[in-house]
């Protein structure tokens, strides 16, 4: 059984930066992906380009935020994605679409 792990391709670890003025930095390293996928014990899923709450974005933002985090994680890791994960849980049928 392997691990699976969500991932949010245009982010950064926002709370530290917003909460005690850190620098900005990769929740993960490309590196770190990258080391993941060729141990074979990993497997990555969508989880939206900024970890956007559905409640308040449009179809149009939800669509962009599903496709092009999907499109942009499978081209740069070679991967197929074949889950995602709604960011906050927020499952809204809008989303879905």
């Amino acid at each position: 059984m392997k691990a699976v792990i969500y991932l949010v391709s245009d982010s950064y670890n926002r709370w530290d930066v917003e909460e005690y003025g850190v620098d900005k930095n990769p929740m993960m390293k490309e590196e770190q992906v990258r080391e993941m996928i060729e141990s074979g014990l990993v497997e990555f899923g969508g989880h939206t380009l900024h970890h956007c709450d559905f409640h308040v974005v449009n179809e149009e933002t939800a669509k962009r935020e599903i496709l092009e985090n999907k499109r942009e994680l499978e081209e740069k890791y070679r991967i197929s994605l074949s889950s995602f994960a709604y960011p906050y849980g927020h499952v809204t049928e809008t989303a879905k679409k």
